[in-house]
This record gives structure tokens, C-alpha cells and sequence, in this order.
């Protein structure tokens, strides 16, 4: 072999041992990589398929989300049967049963819950607590009109989730106010319910508003009665009636019982 050869050879060589490197050493893995979306600039889950499988997505599946800049990170893993744990470091945070809703079409339904393509996610990743680090809302239960969401938090030292707000109904997380803020529906029309709001203060969510809004007693005996609405909010540490009203019927629902 000439010289020119043997030259040839050598680089040949070492693209070969430099891709096989970069392989295995440098190429960042799927569940190193965080996705952003650019219009919020928020971490997006990262997904692969752990079966070599011609569908896009088959059990059992892994999902990565990237909580910080920082590296601080979860996984979900869905096994064989649907079921889903979300994972920090090697310690299971909570365990959600039957994740997917559609057991006959489960590969398209774990993309759309995932991504909230369906319109429901039972996880959803905010960052409550304004330290720069997502925490996680899981679904603890859901009924005919209403979910209760768990709000976990991260610690970013002990690398795991702490329950900071259990048993949130319907809740909402406005992130300007500060406040997340629950609606308990009391029957399908909506015009019986119970709210809720929290206000973070101090390193942790406080009461800080509460409204119901129940049929008036002193209308028990009309026969379409009308409505009671009260408002209670937190003065000097302590929750205080500030506003009571009575309201009719067509005030709250629009419709004018004498028609009906």
C-alpha cells in the first residue's frame, strides 16, 4: 500500500472511531434534550419509543421533562398496560392508573393526552411556586361535573416533588396574580357552586377568598327560589363575610322562570 493509502486509511479510521464517540458519549440522548416552546419559552416533554416498532408510538414509552435549565428533570414511563408512573430520579412520585382513555387506540391517545392535543392532560407541568422550576398538577380523581388536581412542588436539593396543594377543584393557575383558585360545581346547571381562591404568600399557597353562591332559604317556599351569594376573604389572618347578595333566578341563569 502506498503512502497515500495508508494516509487515506488512517482518516477513514478515525471518522470511524470518532462517530462510534459520538455515539455513545456525545450525542445528546432524547431525554437530555429540552424542547422549548418558543412562544413561552417553556420546557416541553421530550418522548421516545422504547419498542422497535413500525408505529410512531407503542408501549411501553418514555417521556422526559425538562423542569429547569439546570437539569433538573422527571420522566414518565407508561408500561405495557397503560399505566403510568412519574418518576424523579429512580423514586415514583405518583402512579396513575389506566392513563390512557382509549385502551383500543392507546398509541394515538398517549400522544394527544400527552400533548393536550384531546383537551385534557391528567399531568400538567407550572411553575407555582416562581422559582424558575416547573412543579407538576397531577389528576387525583375526576365526576360528572368536576377533577380534583394534586399540586406538587419541586425541591430542587432532595431532587423530589413535595404535595403542596391537595384536592383542587377545577382549579385554575393564574400566574401574574400569583393565585390558584378552585370552582366546585354543585349540579350541572352551574348556578350552584363553591370557589375557592389561594394566594402564595410567603413560600406557601393561603387561603385567601371564598365565594358560594347556594339557594336563598328565605325563598324556600317560592317555587323557583333564588340565590344566595357570599363572599368571605382573609382580614388580618382570618376569614370575614365581606359581601352577601340575593339574587334571582333570571339574574343568575338569564331565563325568566314565568316562561317556562
Amino acid at each position: 500500500m502506498n503512502k497515500i493509502g495508508k494516509i487515506a486509511g488512517g482518516v477513514i479510521a478515525l471518522l470511524i472511531i470518532g462517530g462510534i464517540a459520538y455515539s455513545f458519549f456525545l450525542r445528546p440522548k432524547v431525554s437530555d434534550v429540552a424542547a422549548v416552546n418558543t412562544a413561552t419559552s417553556t420546557p416541553l416533554l421530550v418522548c421516545e419509543d422504547m419498542v422497535n416498532s413500525e408505529e410512531k408510538y407503542d408501549f411501553p414509552f418514555l417521556c422526559t421533562q425538562p423542569l429547569s435549565q439546570n437539569g433538573d428533570r422527571i420522566e414518565i414511563f407508561i408500561d405495557e398496560k397503560g399505566d403510568a408512573d412519574i418518576m424523579s430520579g429512580t423514586s415514583s412520585v405518583i402512579h396513575l392508573l389506566n392513563f390512557t382513555t382509549a385502551p383500543d387506540n392507546a398509541k394515538n391517545t398517549i400522544y394527544s393526552e400527552l400533548f393536550g392535543v384531546s383537551g385534557f392532560s391528567p399531568f400538567s407541568f407550572n411553575d407555582i411556586n416562581f422559582d424558575g422550576i416547573l412543579d407538576l398538577e397531577v389528576l387525583s380523581s375526576s365526576g360528572a361535573y368536576n377533577m380534583r388536581m394534586d399540586y406538587y412542588v419541586y425541591n430542587p436539593k432532595t431532587k423530589a416533588f413535595v404535595l403542596a396543594l391537595p384536592g383542587i377543584i377545577n382549579p385554575s393557575f393564574d400566574k401574574d396574580a400569583r393565585t390558584i383558585t378552585s370552582f366546585d360545581k354543585w349540579r350541572g346547571l352551574g348556578d350552584l357552586y363553591s370557589s375557592e381562591v389561594y394566594h402564595y404568600e410567603n413560600g406557601e399557597y393561603v387561603l385567601a377568598k371564598e365565594i358560594t353562591q347556594d339557594f336563598d332559604p328565605s325563598d324556600r317556599n317560592n317555587e323557583q327560589p333564588g340565590y344566595l351569594y357570599t363572599e368571605k376573604e382573609r382580614i388580618r389572618g382570618k376569614m370575614a363575610t365581606t359581601t352577601i347578595k340575593h339574587l334571582t333566578y333570571k339574574e343568575v341563569t338569564g331565563q325568566d322562570p314565568s316562561a317556562n
